[in-house]
Formats: C-alpha cells, structure tokens, sequence
C-alpha cells in the first residue's frame, strides 16, 4: 500500500522543479500534504509552491511531534484502540469526495473502474500495485495527450 506515495510525485514534478525545495517536496508527499497540494495548485497563487514547501514541512513535524507523544502516552496509559484502523479508510474517502467536488472526474472515475477490474481478475492480496501503475500510467498519457494539447 506504501507504494501509492511513489506515485503523487509526478504529479506536482513540473511544478516543484521550479523550487530550489525540489527533492524535499517530491520526496515529502503523503496523503495529507497531496491533498492539501492539490487545492494549493488549483488556486493559481503567485507563491505556491512555496506554500506547499510548508505545508509539507509542518505536516513532517507535526507527525514527529504527535508519533512521540503519542508514543510516550500510549506507553504510560494502556488503552484499547480497536476499530481506529476506519480512519485511514475514511481520509481515502474524504480525498475522493474532494476530488469529485472539484469537477475532477476523470481521475476518480478511471480509477475506481481500473481497480475493480483488476480486482475482479487478480486476488484481493495482489490487485493493489498492478491498479496503482496502470492508473498511473493512464493518467500521464491523459494529462500528456489529453490536457496539454
């Protein structure tokens, strides 16, 4: 599942190649920072991407400082934290909503439809990756045939 950050880089990699921050942004993306990036470009600002260097730094530092406290509590108070595991499921739901609502259909559409077809003729444990690459590789020739023409 880890491999979905490799591909939110070349998403921005136009855009950040103009940053003397290029290896930090490209390298700094997760979920979160994607997101927030994807509404950051949309908004067309003079100083953008200087504005998605610091989200993506204070995102990093924020999860430094809430995985150590987070750590030093949870190891001082024993707590039963089952049926948090939804909350990953429920930001890839949100992201999709987000998506959707900024009239970005394609990208949703093609690849939910990507992944269940390759869900319906790989198993479960192995449709992952192959769904990720195929998407991918379809949204470069788009955004290279398609939207820059």
């Amino acid at each position: 599942m880890n491999a979905r950050l490799f591909f939110y880089g070349p998403t921005f990699a136009k855009l950040f190649q103009t940053s003397k921050h290029y290896p930090y942004l490209i390298h700094s993306l997760t979920d979160e920072t994607y997101a927030l990036d994807l509404k950051i470009a949309e908004s067309k600002q003079e100083k953008q991407v200087d504005l998605m260097y610091y989200v993506a730094l204070f995102s990093q530092c924020s999860w430094l400082v809430g995985t150590l406290l987070g750590a030093t509590i949870g190891a001082i108070l024993p707590i039963k934290l089952e049926g948090i595991e939804f909350c990953m499921t429920a930001m890839f739901i949100t992201i999709v909503i987000d998506q959707w609502e900024s009239h970005h259909h394609f990208p949703t559409i093609m690849s939910a439809i990507v992944a269940l077809v390759l869900l319906g003729l790989l198993k479960s444990q192995h449709f992952m990756l192959p769904s990720l690459l195929l998407a991918t590789l379809i949204m470069v020739l788009y955004t290279r045939w398609i939207i820059d023409e």
